[in-house]
């Protein structure tokens, strides 16, 4: 709310030559006393900064600005933000000086790293085991693909599972207010297909050996709902390091006003409480709710991503997301890598325990960890209460979707 209401904001002109727009959008107040404080990231960390103390723009008005940012320093390949805040030094609180008024953030256009073809290997060090479904063998890891549902039931790594539950697609999430409204809304059209459950049908579930050595295991899933069905599509290539890159393809054939989300889910054991990701934060965004949650690295821990909604209902989730991992206290864990991006949520508790605590009152916690890795979530609407009012850019509701993301072992 602070963000969306902020008076001073930046508009950019052309942010790769450092030009920028700054404008006042108070009624009788200048900007004595206001400076401006800039940020360069670099793929989400901190490399340059400067303070603005010069602005002098009147009520209503705007003044162009030009950052001394280090052009020659940039790197094809790489991504570059730049933060904004502004302070009143005439403001202070007890605890750290200036209070900070107004933010924002830009993104520069870089030149893509350029694309470096992999080495195709003489002879595949993996191999394949056809027993209750696929098992791809490498030297430190296995990953098993289950027959009956075409998922990855188990990946080992150095002797230690990684998954606690199969990887599989998910498209529903426990109804907040705003979905429950009243008649014909949201949650209620998810409930008349039963888009919480689905019975799998797997019609493929088979492998080849690619040129460069790598397995890819290419399966499809029928879904079947209580009304309608949802076809998969997925390739999953596994490198011989146990990098496992994930191509997964949807065929929405389900009566809704809007899926939920369109993604994966799977459960991580309880033991990985820590987590860092490169995205949106530090708090919880959504694709109508993100205005403030700026791209950068930041770090967590799962029992902290919750947000205590006084009626239990979805929460957590982050956006934009280039990698995250997720690791216990000796380092060990997974990354999941964006093709480009993906949004996550994890909770230490499941989606079903949620939904029950609306009755029961009572959340199940810390049993294990459980991770959303979604191509994209509905937005949360909010106009009303009362009617099936997200916004028609923010909800689900093509007949195809196709996202990419890898996952490998820490």
């Amino acid at each position: 709310m602070k963000k969306v209401f902020q008076n001073f904001n930046v508009e950019n002109i052309d942010i790769n030559e450092g030009l920028v727009s700054i404008s006042n959008a108070n009624y009788f107040t200048d900007t004595k006393g206001i400076i401006l404080c800039w940020t360069l990231l670099e793929n989400g960390l901190p490399i340059d900064h400067d303070t603005i103390t010069a602005l002098n723009i009147a009520p209503q008005s705007k003044q162009l600005i030009e950052l001394d940012l280090p052009r020659q320093s940039l790197k094809a390949g790489n991504e570059y933000h730049v933060n904004f805040s502004f302070y009143n030094t005439e403001q202070r609180n007890y605890s750290d000086g200036s209070i900070e008024i107004a933010s924002e953030q830009l993104a520069l256009d870089i030149l893509p790293e350029p694309f470096i073809e992999k080495e195709v290997q003489t002879t595949s060090p993996l191999r394949v085991e056809r027993k209750n479904g696929l098992t791809v063998i490498g030297k430190s890891f296995h990953i098993q693909f289950d027959r009956l549902t075409g998922a990855i039931s188990q990946f080992s790594y150095k002797g230690n599972n990684l998954l606690e539950s199969p990887l599989l697609p998910c498209f529903w999430r426990v109804p907040t207010d705003n979905d429950e409204g009243r008649n014909n809304s949201y949650a209620s059209s998810w409930r008349k297909v039963g888009l919480d459950d689905y019975k799998i049908k797997t019609k493929q579930l088979d492998f080849v050996i690619l040129p460069t050595g790598d397995v890819q295991v290419y399966v499809n899933n029928l879904l079947e709902f209580k009304e309608g069905n949802i076809l998969q599509k997925a390739n999953y290539t596994i490198s011989h390091e146990g990098e496992v890159l994930i191509d997964a393809i949807f065929y929405i054939n389900i009566d809704v006003l809007s899926l939920a989300r369109v993604g994966m889910k799977c459960a991580l054991p309880v033991e990985w409480k820590n987590l860092t990701w490169f995205g949106r934060g530090p708090h919880e965004s959504y694709d109508d709710r993100k205005e403030s949650a700026y791209v950068g690295i930041y770090n967590g821990i799962v029992s902290e991503q919750s947000f205590p909604h006084i009626m239990p209902q979805e929460n957590g989730n982050k956006t934009d997301n280039r990698w995250l991992e997720i690791y216990d206290d000796f380092g060990s864990g997974i990354r999941i890598t964006g093709k480009p991006f993906f949004n996550f949520n994890i909770q230490n508790y499941s989606d079903k325990d949620l939904n029950r605590s609306k009755k029961a009152h009572t959340l199940i916690r810390g049993e294990k960890n459980w991770l959303h890795i979604d191509y994209k979530q509905m937005g949360l609407g909010g106009d009303d209460s009362w009617s099936p009012r997200v916004h028609k850019e923010f909800l689900l509701k093509n007949k195809v979707y196709h996202y990419t993301y890898a996952i490998e072992p820490l």
